[in-house]
């Protein structure tokens, strides 16, 4: 029990309503400042149009018995109108004709990492991985 100005106050009480205080107090800070538009800055360069042909874009399919549907992926990516467009396709060691199917498509623009038990079937992470290492080694995409 605290005393101020000769009348007995409660510790416990004191804390309660200076909680309930600061609560107030935050929402009310929280609710001012989204009122407020946010002050967006100007990036550099930002006005300039981007020119497509100065970026690869490649997509990467990992592959495990997918005969049935990768001819019409492959199709939907190729159709795809970028100048520098590659379609990585990771065969993780099908047991189907997905590396036939794969394969049949003579567009330049079509890759194909076959990968051998027993380092395949590992998941798709590691199809992933595969296909990362080959771009990054220089092994599937050439100037």
């Amino acid at each position: 029990m605290i005393f101020a100005f000769g009348y007995p106050l409660d510790l416990v009480l004191l804390l309660a309503l200076s909680l309930v205080a600061l609560s107030v107090l935050y929402a009310l800070v929280l609710w001012l400042l989204s009122r407020r538009e946010p002050e967006l800055e100007e990036s550099p360069g930002l006005d300039r149009p981007i020119d497509p042909s100065r970026y690869d874009v490649v997509f990467v399919i990992p592959c495990l018995n997918e005969e049935q549907v990768l001819a019409a992926s492959l199709e939907r990516l190729l159709s795809l109108d970028h100048p520098r467009l590659h379609v990585v396709v990771v065969d993780d060691a099908s047991s189907d004709g997905t590396a036939a199917v794969a394969r049949s498509h003579r567009d330049s623009r079509v890759h194909v990492i076959h990968r051998e038990l027993p380092h395949a079937q590992q998941g798709k992470g590691e199809a992933l991985n595969e296909a990362f290492r080959a771009i990054s080694a220089g092994e599937v995409l050439t100037a």
